[in-house]
């Protein structure tokens, strides 16, 4: 059986702590039967009053990087006898490092990122990286000390050019929340005949075919792809991608769609391509089940776009 990992995260003085006391007081979520194994990673300003939560809670601080090593998590479990693990994590750190730390027995549940709307857009201009690494694994993304002053359309934004999926909250100075509810158009004419892509917006494209598939379905589309081959696709498929990144190269990875190629025509391989082409909403066996896949029915080698990276935003 997985051990459930809930993981809260954020930089310091961001809430987290305050965000996690609510939390394990909400019996939804602990309840008087259940075994945590609580693990802080950093000594914040609030601390926990277990004196108000139900259950036992086992409170575990490891507040330097190198205790965060896989025989260590795997004891302190095992010797906790706990039926879940939460992890209140240090905004500095990569969450990669508390991947690759975490026993293979671990599963992430749910990740919770919390942040202070005052000082957010300071840590994206000088620690851009370490921001969206969180908001990129992030389910939720929750602003405290919000005001009627508070630009939500920027921090709206900051969330959405890394995290199509995340619920976005705002808590209010005074204990009021509220639910982003912003709409996010897309910068293309969904009801065009054929559907113009810029080199730019191929991300946008990506996240917002992928969650929703079916709206695509039937689609023509105009856009300047990647041709990239793979042994584990026959010979008249390749992936019509681009490379994208969240922050900076390190992260860069490919992302795209299962292509048919037009009769006749071999795409080559890691090769820029201006294509037309239909999207369909099928089983895919690179998905598993259905996704997007689109079907070229025109390709011409084209020139690199002036920027080759795709970028969420």
């Amino acid at each position: 059986m997985p051990v459930p990992v809930y993981l809260f995260t954020g930089f310091l003085d961001s809430g987290k702590t305050t965000f996690l006391q609510n939390a394990l007081e909400d019996d939804r979520f602990q309840n008087n039967k259940d075994r945590t194994l609580l693990l802080l990673a950093e000594e914040g300003e609030c601390e926990l009053d277990l004196s108000r939560v139900q259950g036992q809670v086992k409170i575990v601080s490891l507040t330097e990087k190198e205790q965060w090593d896989y025989r260590t998590l795997e004891d302190l479990y095992k010797r906790s006898r706990a039926q879940r693990v939460i992890i209140e994590y240090n905004g500095m750190w990569l969450l990669s490092d508390l991947q690759q730390a975490m026993p293979k027995s671990w599963q992430l549940y749910q990740v919770m990122m919390m942040a202070d709307a005052t000082t957010m857009d300071l840590y994206d201009s000088n620690m851009r990286q370490l921001v969206a690494d969180k908001i990129a694994a992030s389910e939720m993304v929750a602003f405290n000390r919000v005001t009627a002053a508070t630009d939500k359309m920027k921090l709206h934004q900051l969330v959405r050019g890394v995290n199509r999926r995340a619920q976005i909250l705002y808590e209010y100075i005074g204990g009021h929340t509220e639910i982003d509810d912003i709409e996010d158009p897309l910068p293309f004419d969904m009801d065009a005949e054929v559907i113009e892509v810029e080199d730019e917006d191929f991300g946008l494209l990506y996240m917002d075919c992928m969650d929703n598939p079916e709206k695509y379905h039937g689609k023509q589309i105009s856009l300047r792809m990647l041709s990239m081959r793979s042994p584990k696709l026959p010979n008249d498929q390749f992936v019509a991608g681009r490379i994208a990144v969240t922050c900076c190269a390190d992260d860069a990875s490919l992302i795209g769609f299962p292509a048919f190629a037009p009769a006749g025509v071999t795409p080559q391989n890691r090769t820029y391509y201006r294509a037309v082409g239909t999207l369909m909403a099928e089983h895919h066996a690179v998905y598993g089940e259905v996704g997007p896949v689109l079907y070229v029915t025109d390709m011409q080698e084209a020139d690199k776009p002036a920027d080759e990276w795709v970028y969420f935003r």
